[in-house]
């Protein structure tokens, strides 16, 4: 009989674990990042719980009032100048045959120096076999492009509708946070000491993620955004979000994105005998080599501490398959996973040793 209630017991936990799942499934991207930005100003609540406002539910209101201000006023900021960055552009792009119009930019008569540079593109540009290979690779690159930007402005507008979830979640996870924690500890099917340490691993992976590669790209493509814009980089917001995302990316990161849109402002200056253009790339590199990547090395060490370091191949195939599997918040959910995974196998291997 005890057996029956046993198993009894887990199928109808499976079951109702199940239906919860699908009743919350909509709001999961909301419940993740609230849960994100919950433990990133929880810190903030528990000095202004204890030193300035006693009262938990008042104080959970305050935070929360604060981080819609703080990541609505600037968010909505940047959502429109994108928007409005994406919109200028995108018509262009959807015209047909947008790959020949941009091989086909008169360089002979923009390039009208008789140099190695403008000899060689003009004799591709002649060349019935290379243009029909550049126009198909600039064709893919645009479609791409354009629609990369139907789905940011898809995400922009669920994001809206998800923001309400998401902040009032953040307020019962300031007021709650204990107890949520206390209870998804109890839940773990393992001994005191295995659940404090998966817990305690928990807090470090997700510190080590959250602190030390969101904040990180996120200030990054911030600063690279600056850059652009300094350097005369066309749609500067949009690179510097497409930085912040090539930020994640162990060892190579920014590089991605600003070396190429240097290399290509160089090739421009020499076709159009434009030194100016030319100048501005070579600081964007310097600026790149010496500002957008020592943030890595100077500000990441003191976010993260020597506790929460975390192997760049697992947050490089959990952000990749985090991101295929559920989308953008996967950066932060496939490294956990990962994590989690190895600790809690480290734990099996210590129990079977004994």
């Amino acid at each position: 009989m005890k057996e029956f209630t046993k198993y009894f017991l887990i199928i109808l936990i499976v079951g109702f674990a199940a239906l919860a799942y699908l009743v919350i499934k909509p709001f999961v991207a909301a419940l993740i990042a609230s849960a994100v930005v919950a433990y990133m100003f929880y810190p903030l609540y528990k000095w202004t719980n204890k030193k300035l406002i006693k009262n938990k539910m008042a104080a959970s209101l305050v935070i929360t009032i604060l981080i819609l201000i703080i990541f609505l006023v600037p968010v909505g900021l940047t959502v429109k100048a994108l928007v409005s960055e994406i919109t200028s552009t995108y018509g262009s792009l959807q015209e047909d045959n947008a790959g020949e119009k941009i091989i086909l930019l008169d360089l002979d008569q923009n390039c009208t120096e008789e140099t190695v540079v403008c000899q060689t593109i003009n004799a591709l540009n002649k060349n019935p076999q290379a243009k029909a290979i550049a126009v198909q690779v600039i064709d893919r690159g645009t479609r791409f492009i354009v629609e990369s930007a139907s789905k940011v402005l898809k995400a922009v507008t669920e994001a809206i509708l998800q923001t309400f979830v998401a902040f009032f979640t953040i307020f019962f996870l300031f007021k709650d946070g204990k107890k949520i924690v206390e209870f998804t500890k109890d839940m773990l099917p393992l001994k005191a000491v295995h659940q404090t340490k998966v817990m305690t691993k928990l807090q470090e992976v997700t510190k080590a993620i959250i602190f030390g590669y969101i904040i990180i790209a996120i200030v990054q493509g911030i600063i690279a955004g600056i850059g652009y814009f300094l350097f005369g980089v066309k749609s500067p917001i949009f690179w510097a979000m497409i930085t912040m995302i090539a930020a994640l990316i162990p060892y190579m990161g920014t590089a991605l994105v600003w070396l190429p849109i240097a290399i290509i402002m160089i090739i421009s200056g020499l076709v159009n005998n434009t030194t100016d253009i030319i100048w501005k790339a070579v600081g964007l590199i310097l600026y790149g080599i010496f500002v957008v990547g020592t943030v890595d090395n100077l500000i990441r060490p003191k976010l993260v501490g020597a506790k929460g370091k975390i192997s760049p191949l697992i947050v490089l195939l959990g952000a990749l398959g985090g991101l295929k599997m559920i989308g953008f918040l996967g950066f932060i959910i496939g490294p956990l996973i990962l994590a989690l995974f190895i600790t809690i196998m480290q734990i099996y291997i210590e129990e079977r040793k004994k």
